[in-house]
């Protein structure tokens, strides 16, 4: 009888656990929505997308904390302003200049060979531009330390940071590649929770990366401010 009633304690507590888990989820993804509005909201200007992801990338971690999003949102754009401005007005020079690059050579029928080393190179650039906005948020370093961390991170989660990347900019490549009418079919996405759908996924997929360039940072003593607790909580082994 006692090992009935102990195995049916188990199962309601990891029911609990699993309720508990999914109302979070649900939280989340309830406020994505907001979020996502917010973020397109302050990426008007275009100047600003840099700081406004850097904003979004913020709000996901407060509400993953249980804190109001919308601070972390302003916590984000403001505080990281300056460097995510320069981050990103440099990145869209050189992402724009190899999106017209593909943009010409469909216009000329060239071929796809001839767009693979320029559409690689985007790729390359973006991704590049997507880990220091990351980096920005999580581990605010010096800036000799955060560039080698930048290529590190880019690197070491080439496949992953590639793929969220590539989902970034697909509204835009559609609208500068394909017939503009198509964009039509983005706009239910793009009005949702595209955007913050993909920060969530970028963050929870470097998560690993990140932590142990944070732990190192914190090691060498080399971080300059950090936000409220640990932005990457370190795990501390199995309860007993």
């Amino acid at each position: 009888m006692l090992g009935i009633e102990r195995k049916t304690l188990l199962l309601k507590k990891e029911k609990k656990s699993f309720i508990e888990k999914a109302g979070g989820i649900i939280n989340l993804f309830g406020n994505a929505v907001l979020m996502n509005v917010l973020f397109l909201a302050a990426c008007l200007p275009i100047v600003t997308i840099g700081q406004a992801w850097c904003g979004l990338l913020s709000a996901i971690r407060y509400n993953i904390r249980g804190e109001k999003w919308f601070e972390g949102f302003k916590m984000g754009f403001k505080k990281r302003f300056w460097r995510g401005t320069i981050i990103w007005c440099l990145g869209l020079v050189l992402c724009m200049t190899f999106l017209w690059d593909i943009n010409g050579m469909i216009l000329q029928k060239s071929g796809f060979g001839a767009m693979v080393v320029p559409g690689l190179m985007f790729l390359l650039v973006a991704s590049v531009v997507q880990s220091a906005l990351l980096l920005n948020v999580y581990i605010y370093t010096n800036v000799n330390n955060w560039i080698k961390n930048m290529v590190n991170l880019t690197f070491r989660g080439l496949i992953p940071m590639v793929l969220c990347t590539a989902f970034f900019w697909l509204p835009a490549v559609v609208t500068l590649l394909v017939d503009i009418s198509i964009m039509m079919e983005f706009l239910m996405a793009l009005l949702l929770a595209y955007f913050t759908v993909i920060a969530l996924v970028e963050t929870m997929a470097m998560k690993g990366n990140l932590l142990e360039i944070l732990l190192d940072c914190r090691a060498d003593g080399l971080i300059i401010e950090e936000e409220g607790v640990a932005p990457i909580v370190e795990e501390s082994g199995d309860e007993e």
